[in-house]
């Protein structure tokens, strides 16, 4: 995939090299994009993935049968829905490589313009999954309310801890 091209949808490919400057995107919404074979992401590239917010574990994810080089790629979380569809804390495998990766990683931070949410990366599983972490982060309600009603109402939003209301 060249440099200020994209790649997105569902099916197979023999293999995938992806440029600096060029994004991958799996699926339609939430898909699987099966590379049968290796997988290399240059640094400046983006690999962009959906997640379904109303259920953790739902999300676009390429399965590479190969080895991934993840060459420090950016992660683009884009979602599906808006930032009020998330419980305070979800997980999503956003990446499978059965031959694992090697010592180059995705860039440290997910890319991603959510209020409250703060994401990371986790790899587990002997270095063959990524996995989407999304919490909830300390920023309050009341920090973005601008008349005094809203500021009470914020103030006391900020006193709940999770659940119905609060998510």
């Amino acid at each position: 995939v060249k440099n200020g091209a994209m790649l997105f949808g569902a099916g197979t490919i023999a293999g995938l090299r992806v440029e600096s400057g060029a994004t991958v995107a799996p699926g339609h919404s939430i898909g699987t994009l099966l590379v049968d074979g290796n997988a290399t992401f240059q640094a400046g590239s983006f690999y962009e993935v959906e997640v379904d917010p109303a259920n953790p574990g739902s999300s676009d994810e390429p399965l590479i049968t190969g080895t991934a080089d993840l060459g420090g790629a950016t992660v683009r979380h884009v979602g599906l829905g808006d930032e009020s569809e998330y419980s305070p804390v979800g997980e999503w495998t956003i990446l499978v490589a059965d031959g694992g990766y090697g010592a180059t990683r995705f860039a440290d931070a997910v890319a991603g313009d959510y209020l409250f949410l703060d994401q990371s990366l986790d790899y587990r599983n002997n270095d063959t999954e990524v996995v989407l972490v999304v919490a909830r982060n300390l920023r309050n309600f009341s920090d973005l309310a601008f008349t005094r009603n809203q500021r009470a109402v914020a103030n006391v939003l900020d006193t709940f801890t999770a659940g119905s209301l609060y998510n």
